[in-house]
């Protein structure tokens, strides 16, 4: 999608209390630089601070002077001493260094003032002449004509526009009558690197309007802009319109103020099947003025911003997509506000009341009108929108707020997503997506204006509806916490996503009416003249859907503002008041606590509030108010009383303790709830951390990195809290950079995107060629920060990492600014290759390709003389057969890459290995300080293996292999990819395709102690086999069986993250295993899907499980997966997890976290099967602590005394499966039957499984699609 983020679930500052369990805190950039000056982008505007919330930014210092205010929308502008905004360079110069807050998140504000330094176009006063392809430049501006942006093109540049009669007609001055500027930029590609402003070079003294969007009247004043495709030919112009004011005089528009000879409408507006979109061909339609039309290359996106339209026809007019609208002020419109077609739009923040009577009495406009005729509707964004009918312009029909049906039949609309919006209209459609597949529409307020109206009937006054969809009926969007007039779902299927909503309907009288809005919204009488107004006036009251008000039992409210007057995003505003919970203490294991009296029922879930210490979006220590839940009483002990638990069956058949209860989440030292003594002794775990992406490459000033991470108190669609980066070289570091919230990865070659914790740092403060590695705190939720000693600090930090095996200590990379802006290539290609080739660089390949090598050895031996190998390229030219033997190459750390000649297709220059690939990069006169081993990494090409050889690498040069975007072609070897000589610590697939194995394969088995990492990969195989792994990530295995793990490596450290494993099950081994033979700390499983279409009856997971598996399991993290197994029974690929039953000794686990899972059966075996009352070792586990809203189909014995708060499972052991619901569902079936490959596995819109709301600790489905701050279980929203 072109704009990151979503509606759903976004969660700001602005309430009061919130629980935790719902809350993303406010975001900011913790360091960020904005110019100001005359020419520069921003002028003495505003300039945007990126800050994510509903909170208010102040500055808390910096500028003691008081040169800088924060505005109403939560941006920086300059004033005057006056203490207007500044519309002249401000008596300073700057920098300023300032710190911004919302007394939650801060950001460290750099602000510069720049020289005026933009291009201004120069006016030409000359006669009114038609503008010609091929003038000069010099030409400029045309009187009454058109806009050349020649000269501003070529420098990617800002056009100031001024009010000036020989530059063009002022309406206020001037006949309507007079051409009004076109932009039509000269033929050809556009040679500039910046975006094209056109602006007004004044801007208006009188500070901002009550939307707090700069006035701009005494500034450049126009009828019309046009872009013009047809005559920009193939050049794709990013242009930006902001600050212009434009406006048509007359004194009315309702009769023929000017015609024009032959009825052609000026200005460029367009007909549609001879109508003027929803006006019909009238007098009027002969003056309808557009503003900015825009009708050029889809390619370019443009920027509308912050310009006020008055009495116009179209204000803005988008017919390709690709553009932002954002902050854009209409009065008096005639017809539609906001057109647009086309894709990949953002639209928000934009405010237009009133509209202009028209002749046609059954004529509307619309608010915000999408027509996909020729350009489909995709990824489309409105949010934050206000429209405010006033009652003393209402004639005909009135305004559509949001309208998106105009699409040809077969024609859907798709990505839309609909939040935070508001619109008080007199017609019926207010959010109106007919065709749209999959919706998103949230937080709304759409209401019929009642002022003015004695009797409302259907026939005079149509309620505001929300009608999505009717003829494209949709499985999986939402449609929630919307406050309407009426809602018209018929086409949304399932009753989960579309409540609640709030319905405000029409009643029989106007005051009947009011008197029903004011219950739930007491301001809504007042005028809404701009979107603060509208705010206030949408404010609901702090009460209860059952009594009349927006709020609803979980304390989120439905429509588009909350009481205290800001934006809905959707956390929870003030304190659920729960009934007293008559916790008394909280014990020493955290997870267990004393019970006033006996409580009733072995599935509690009841909520109480826990306030906690934990870490603010940049990692700063703050208090966390949480809502966290009583789970279930604990049972007693095998035999204990005597003749108790003889038999582990269902949960209502133990005997339980009196007074005693298993908590839903471990409390910490240090947290605190009301009336309850805190005696827990536990402290949370650290982050469980993986990189991400091939590091040791070289780097010039710049370098972006990337990590994901689970823990045990994810939360708030983030798993944890935030990570921080910084380059370290020797004693010089430089500043931590923040990633407050995941954000999807846009990775080459992988099979899925995935969320992911990323930040560019800026190194050109580090000495040239030379290593510096980064380092990285990954934050939980919660903890107390211990500098002083961190193994008992909660926050992970990679440079005191000391497994050499889990790859999680800091990034590694070679700085070298000349080498890594143009790197120097070898072609081979031994065809036509000599001996002596001639090395070249990536910008001037031209003479590589002339005089290739033959060989990749002889391309090694010519860089080893021209020094140290290290970024360097060797680019394979054609197919050809290669090996590599046992030789010393100069290689002193930074990665070596093998890729193709870009020029030629990866199917023609395919490196078939001849021999044993045995590549050995020693570094002659030693490695560079910080490098300790080689690495290698094939890059986009494809390696294919001959029918004997393998990867084997000396013991006396260690060397890290890895493959990004590429392909691997197993061959016909059935071996092991690796060898038995020497030492291969990693093998790191990144966005590679494995093509097919040969039957009875095992290139992926487990090999010695090499880890294996699998990341955006494809793996299709004929065959079922095993796999070695140590990380899977965003990657689809087909066929899979038997995810182990190398016995000689470390159990530790491991993830399987958003992906797919189809096809387990055809063998007789369990699919993933851990815990087997040594303890496992630190393992996730998050977010992925899994198939099970065997027929053998053994385990889709087997964690620590029957004898003689001894492993001890501590910080498991299991969340939002769907486990889906055979039908053939209740354990066909059911789930064995942290059993304590071993002959070898007693077991112990924590920290598991369960939550929001599908799978098919779930065992546990400890003291009633073992027969002794002392093996407890999965007590945590076995009762529920640390688990939740998990969906289980069947029963296969040895069941747990709990599945976690708000879970469902089968009554009894036999009772009938309780099947989730999955659309195309492939997993084998009774008999047994074997299944087969490519099932659905997204859950159907009425699937039983959906009955659970699952609060969401990741911020996307496995699909890419953003969750919910709550959704259903598994691995899809």
């Amino acid at each position: 999608m072109m704009f990151l983020g979503s509606g759903v679930g976004r969660i700001g500052g602005g309430g009061k209390r919130r629980a935790a369990a719902d809350i993303i805190a406010p975001s900011i950039p913790a360091t960020l630089a904005v110019n100001f000056g005359a020419k520069t982008l921003v002028g003495y505007g505003e300039a945007d601070l990126q800050y994510e919330g509903g909170g208010a930014l102040t500055i808390a210092s910096g500028d003691p002077l008081g040169h800088w205010q924060i505005t109403g929308r939560n941006r920086i502008a300059p004033r005057n001493g006056a203490g207007a905004y500044g519309s002249v360079p401000p008596a300073f110069a700057g920098p300023y260094t300032l710190v911004i807050t919302d007394g939650t998140v801060s950001c460290t504000l750099t602000i510069n003032i720049l020289a005026d330094a933009a291009h201004l176009c120069a006016v030409n006063t000359g006669p009114n002449a038609d503008f010609t392809y091929g003038s000069p430049v010099s030409r400029g501006h045309q009187f009454g004509g058109y806009l050349n942006v020649a000269t501003a093109i070529a420098l990617g540049d800002t056009i100031w526009c001024r009010s000036h009669t020989e530059f063009m007609t002022d309406p206020a001055t001037a006949a309507n009558g007079v051409t009004a500027p076109e932009i039509r930029p000269p033929l050809g590609l556009y040679p500039g690197t910046g975006r094209i402003t056109i602006r007004s070079e004044v801007a208006d003294t009188t500070g901002f309007n009550g939307d707090g969007i700069a006035q701009r009247r005494h500034g450049f004043r126009m009828g019309k802009l046009l872009v013009s495709g047809a005559l920009c030919g193939a050049v794709a112009l990013p242009f930006v319109w902001r600050d212009l004011f434009f406006y048509r005089t007359g004194a009315s528009v309702t009769g023929p103020v000017i015609q024009f000879s032959g009825g052609t409408p000026p200005f460029g507006c367009d007909y549609i099947n001879n109508r003027y979109e929803n006006f019909a061909t009238t007098t009027n339609a002969d003056f309808l003025l557009d503003g900015i039309r825009d009708t050029g290359n889809a390619g370019r996106q443009i920027i509308v911003e912050n310009n006020i339209f008055v009495r116009l026809g179209k204000c803005i007019t988008i017919t390709q997509g690709n553009a932002i609208v954002r902050g854009n002020h209409c009065n008096e419109t005639l017809e539609d506000f906001i057109w647009f077609a086309g894709a990949n739009l953002l639209i928000e923040e934009n405010f237009a009341h009133n509209r202009q009577p028209a002749d046609d009495p059954t004529a509307h406009p619309d608010f915000i009108q999408g027509h996909s005729a020729v350009f489909p509707h995709s990824n489309i964004i409105i949010r934050r929108n206000v429209f405010a009918r006033d009652a003393s312009f209402a004639t005909g029909l009135d305004v559509q707020f949001i309208f998106l049906d105009d699409n040809p039949p077969g024609v859907k609309s798709l990505g839309v997503e609909v939040y935070e919006n508001i619109g008080i209209i007199t017609y019926g459609n207010g959010i109106f997506l007919n065709q749209a597949v999959d919706p998103i529409v949230v937080r709304n307020t759409v209401l019929t204006d009642y002022r003015g109206q004695d009797t409302i009937t259907e026939s005079g006054l149509n309620p505001a509806r929300i009608i999505a969809p009717d003829s494209a009926p949709s499985t999986r969007g939402i449609i929630i916490n919307n406050t309407a007039s009426m809602l018209a779902l018929s086409g949304f299927v399932g009753a989960a996503p579309i409540a609640p909503n709030k319905t405000l309907p029409l009643l029989s009288t106007s005051a009947a009416t009011q008197a029903s809005y004011v219950v739930s919204m007491p301001a809504f009488t007042t005028r809404i003249g701009s979107i603060p107004q509208a705010l206030a006036a949408c404010a609901p009251a702090e009460l209860a859907v059952v009594d009349g008000g927006l709020r609803n039992p979980d304390f989120t409210y439905n429509g588009a503002v909350l009481p205290n007057g800001t934006w809905n995003n959707g956390e929870v505003y003030g304190e659920p008041e729960f009934p007293p919970v008559q916790l008394t203490r909280f014990e020493p294991s955290g997870g267990t606590a004393e019970f006033a009296g006996i409580p009733v029922g072995l599935d509690l879930n009841i909520p109480y509030n826990l306030t906690r210490q934990g870490f603010s979006a940049t990692g700063e220590p703050i208090t966390i108010p949480t809502t966290s839940y009583v789970n279930c009483q604990v049972r007693t002990a095998w035999n204990n009383p005597p003749g108790a638990n003889l038999t582990q069956t269902l949960p209502p058949n133990y005997t339980r303790t009196v007074n005693t209860v298993a908590l839903s989440d471990i409390v910490y030292v240090g947290d605190s709830a009301d009336g309850v003594i805190n005696d827990s002794t536990r402290t949370p775990p650290k982050p469980i951390v993986q990189r991400l992406g091939i590091d040791h490459r070289v780097t010039g000033n710049s370098v972006t990195v990337a990590v994901i991470a689970a823990h045990f108190d994810g939360r708030a669609r983030q798993q944890v809290r935030c990570v921080r980066f910084r380059a370290v070289q020797g004693a010089t570091t430089t500043p931590w950079v923040v990633a407050s919230a995941p954000t999807l990865s846009a990775r080459a070659g992988w099979v899925y995107q995935v969320p992911e914790y990323s930040a560019t740092l800026d190194v050109s403060t580090l000495t040239d060629a030379a290593s510096y590695r980064v380092e990285y705190e990954v934050i939980p939720w919660f903890g107390v920060r211990n500098d002083a000693s961190p193994s008992t600090d909660p926050i992970h930090r990679s440079w005191l990492v000391t497994d050499p095996y889990r790859l999680d200590d800091s990034f590694v990379f070679v700085k070298n600014v000349a080498r890594a802006a143009d790197p120097v290539i070898a072609v081979v290609r031994p065809s036509i290759g000599v001996t002596a080739g001639v090395l070249g660089t990536v910008s001037d390949p031209a003479a590589a390709r002339a005089t290739p090598f033959s060989s990749i050895s002889t391309a090694m031996a010519a860089l080893n003389t021209a020094g140290d190998n290290s970024g360097c390229q060797i680019w394979i030219a054609e197919t050809q057969a290669a090996s590599w033997g046992a030789v010393s190459r100069n290689h002193r750390g930074g990665a070596l890459i093998i890729r193709r000649d870009p020029s030629v297709a990866v199917s023609a220059s395919i490196l078939q290995a001849s021999a044993e690939i045995r590549p050995q990069l020693v570094p002659t006169g030693g490695y560079i300080a910080g490098i300790s081993k080689s690495v290698l990494i094939f890059e986009d090409i494809e390696v294919a293996r001959g029918p004997v050889n393998s990867y084997k690498s000396e013991t006396s040069a260690p060397l890290y292999v890895g493959y990004s975007n590429a392909r691997f072609n197993p061959g016909t070897s059935t071996g092991a990819i690796i060898g038995g000589l020497g030492l291969i610590p990693a093998l790191h697939f990144d966005g590679v395709q494995f093509l097919a194995a040969p039957a009875g394969s095992a290139f992926l088995a487990p090999a010695a102690a090499t880890m294996k990492l699998f990341h955006g990969c494809s793996v299709m195989s004929v065959t079922s086999f095993s796999h070695d792994w140590h990380s899977i990530v965003g990657s689809r295995f087909e066929n899979a069986n038997n995810f182990t793990i190398g016995a000689a490596r470390s159990q530790n450290g491991n993830m399987i993250y958003h992906s797919f494993l189809d096809g387990l099950g055809q063998n007789s081994n369990n699919a993933i295993q851990l815990g087997y033979s040594l303890n496992a700390t630190n393992n996730a499983i998050v977010n992925n899907t899994t198939a099970w279409i065997g027929t053998i009856n053994s385990r889709i997971m087997r964690i620590s499980g029957d004898s003689p598996d001894i492993g001890n399991i501590s910080h498991f993290v299991v969340v939002h997966n769907s486990f889906v197994g055979g039908q053939a029974s209740g354990t066909h690929g059911g789930c064995n997890a942290l059993y304590d039953e071993s002959t070898a000794g007693p077991r112990f686990h924590e920290f598991v976290r369960w939550q929001g899972n599908i799978h098919r059966s779930k065992a546990s075996k400890a003291d009633i099967t073992f027969g002794n009352a002392a093996r407890r070792g999965n007590f945590e586990y076995d009762h529920g602590i640390g688990a939740g809203w998990n969906y289980q189909e069947a029963e296969g014995g040895f069941p747990c005394t709990s599945n976690g708060v708000f879970s469902i499972r089968p009554a009894a052991d036999g009772d009938p499966a309780l099947e989730a619901g999955f659309i195309d569902r492939r997993t084998s079936t009774a008999g047994p039957t074997a299944g087969s490959l490519g099932g659905n596995y997204h859950l159907a819109p009425d699937a039983p499984a959906r009955a659970i709301s699952a609060p969401s600790s990741v911020s996307h489905d496995l699909d890419g699609n953003v969750r919910g701050v709550t959704g259903a279980p598994g691995a899809y929203v």
